[in-house]
């Protein structure tokens, strides 16, 4: 896998029988150490500020979004879908109003995750209830996507 002008310059390069090193590691550069990680997207609010000049390789002109957040105090994490249904005239956002938008509702750390037909939040309005569909999808039907982010009660 390659992310970046620079690494997928670097595969495209290779050639069928080219010998290659692989090192698996994980770091990072956080004063604290780790004790949950996430491979998602653009990191949206840093230190409390918005992120700013993200752009978005989406042929899809406001897409649907969905975003995960902390509060300062690390108590409250935010779960966002925003949905893009232009026939009931709702829109997407693009990653830096996205960002404004986790910023406002008081996230100090923020990243997006998967977007367009992706963004689908399903709950569990109580104990006992049956499972629900909370946005419109975007593309006007449920997909088959073979990851997703969970949160269970013990």
């Amino acid at each position: 896998m390659a992310r970046g002008p620079v690494a997928a310059g670097w595969l495209r390069s290779l050639h069928v029988g080219d010998h290659v090193g692989v090192r698996v590691a994980l770091a990072s550069n956080s004063r604290n150490a780790m004790s949950i990680g996430y491979g998602v997207g653009t990191h949206l609010v840093a230190g409390g500020v918005a992120a700013t000049g993200s752009r978005c390789n989406r042929k899809e002109h406001l897409p649907a979004r969905t975003a995960i957040g902390w509060t300062a105090d690390r108590r409250h994490m935010l779960l966002v879908a925003v949905e893009n249904n232009p026939r009931k005239k709702i829109h997407g956002l693009e990653p830096d109003q996205l960002g404004r938008l986790m910023r406002n509702l008081g996230a100090v750390e923020a990243y997006m995750f998967d977007g367009g037909g992706s963004t689908e939040m399903v709950v569990r309005p109580r104990p006992g209830a049956r499972l629900s569909i909370r946005n419109h999808l975007s593309d006007g039907t449920e997909r088959h996507i073979p990851l997703g982010f969970g949160i269970f009660r013990r």
